[in-house]
């Protein structure tokens, strides 16, 4: 019989990069490329299976987690990622999390998370009184929340405007707000500007003033 797993980490990764000009999952950062970085910002938090949704592209991101060989991750396609959102994607990365007690749901462009955000999540999470948990920075939310598995029909039936950040709002009575110092929480790469910022924070030459 399959081993349940306690926590999983859920990557969306299917959108077109309209707004950088360069496919973003693919971006060099830390002598890897950015999807690998998000992955194993999870993976060396001792996230246990993590579930990538690719679309666009999605046989080059696949091909990179191939040539890595690591049976805790497993690609999946959104085949709808040209007219879909990103709360699509997880839908269909939800789809695929049978067992795991919680996810943690990140965007593929956010790859620098610190492994102590990770842990904080989770152990509010442990104390069995929150379905879900979000790192806050500065007081304002930030990615990834952790999602109690309680959550994920109402996640999969969620067909209104808004995105997760909104379909989380279902759960506002249930969830934690957990303070982090954890600048990477903050940076993500949509724009040329934002990737820059984000080398350079990685390599310890720029504090960023935040997002």
């Amino acid at each position: 019989m399959e081993q349940k797993t306690p926590y999983a980490g859920l990557v969306v990764a299917a959108g077109l990069s309209k707004r950088m000009g360069e496919f973003k999952p693919l971006l060099p950062i830390n002598g890897k490329t950015m999807i690998e970085s998000t992955v194993d910002s999870m993976l060396q938090a001792d996230v246990p299976t993590v579930v990538v949704v690719a679309g666009y592209r999605g046989e080059e991101i696949e091909a990179v987690f191939a040539r890595k060989g690591d049976p805790r991750i497993q690609v999946v396609h959104n085949p709808n990622y040209r007219h879909g959102d990103m709360m699509e994607s997880v839908r269909t990365g939800i789809g695929r999390l049978a067992g795991a007690a919680a996810a943690f749901i990140l965007p593929g462009d956010i790859p620098l998370v610190g492994k102590n955000t990770f842990k904080l999540l989770q152990a509010e999470m442990e104390t069995g009184r929150y379905k879900v948990a979000v790192p806050t920075l500065n007081g304002r939310p930030k990615h990834p929340p952790l999602v109690h598995q309680s959550c994920f029909d109402a996640l999969l039936s969620f067909r209104q405007d808004g995105g997760l950040q909104v379909a989380l709002q279902l759960f506002q009575e249930q969830t934690v707000f957990v303070p982090v110092d954890d600048l990477g929480c903050s940076l993500d790469a949509d724009t040329p500007a934002q990737y820059r910022d984000l080398l350079l924070f990685s390599a310890g030459k720029k504090q960023p003033g935040g997002h």
